[in-house]
């Protein structure tokens, strides 16, 4: 997934249940990786760790990606679907602006997480290109959403821009039985309908802000 090259360094953030003596490392041009072991708190008799539901975190994607009517607030209205899921964002990405600089962004100790999602995240990668770019890239153990295999998620931006999309993708195909719980709603100022958009290549789905 990250070739070792001139441009780019893996880190290994300090990561688990408690983090200690772990500082913010700030991401330029290069890839950062954070790895969660943490202890399961309870063992099914194969042993098998129990799956974490995850749709609190991530209902966003089937709530038309935030924009819930399209006759409020000139087409748009702050759902707390989206209110959460920016919530979660926050808690991993990490962001400096200063006007003297440009602005940095980070992988935040993975402590900072919400301890019921922090047991479904296997690692986090991030990613910055030539051109500014960032990319995080969550991969889960164990996570599902409305009881479908999670596999990870994508968030991508490119700052100071309208440029970005987040990804959610899964493990099977059959996460295609999840379309009918998907809202499409009509914006007006988009000038047709906004909701997730399903891929059945790569059994994934896209909320994209960069139209």
């Amino acid at each position: 997934m990250i070739s070792y090259n001139k441009n780019r360094l893996l880190l290994t953030l300090c990561a688990g249940f408690i983090v200690s003596g772990c500082t913010e490392k700030k991401v330029n041009s290069e890839a950062v990786s954070a790895k969660v072991n943490s202890t399961p708190t309870q063992l099914i008799g194969t042993h098998e760790q129990p799956k974490q539901e995850l749709l609190q975190a991530l209902l966003f994607f089937e709530d038309s990606c935030g924009f819930v009517d399209g006759a409020k607030n000139n087409g748009f209205d702050v759902s707390p679907s989206k209110k959460e899921f920016e919530t979660f964002k926050s808690s991993f990405i990490g962001h400096d602006s200063n006007a003297a600089f440009e602005d940095q962004y980070y992988l935040k100790p993975l402590s900072n997480i919400p301890k019921p999602y922090r047991k479904a995240i296997d690692n986090i990668q991030v990613e910055q290109d030539e051109e500014g770019s960032m990319r995080y890239s969550m991969y889960f153990k164990n996570a599902t959403y409305r009881d479908h295999d999670l596999d990870k998620l994508v968030i991508f931006f490119k700052p100071e821009t309208d440029y970005a999309y987040d990804t959610l993708y899964f493990k099977n195909k059959n996460f295609v039985d999840l379309k009918p719980s998907f809202k499409q709603v009509y914006v007006d100022w988009l000038g047709g309908y906004s909701g997730a958009v399903f891929n059945l290549e790569n059994n994934s789905v896209t909320c994209d802000y960069s139209r």
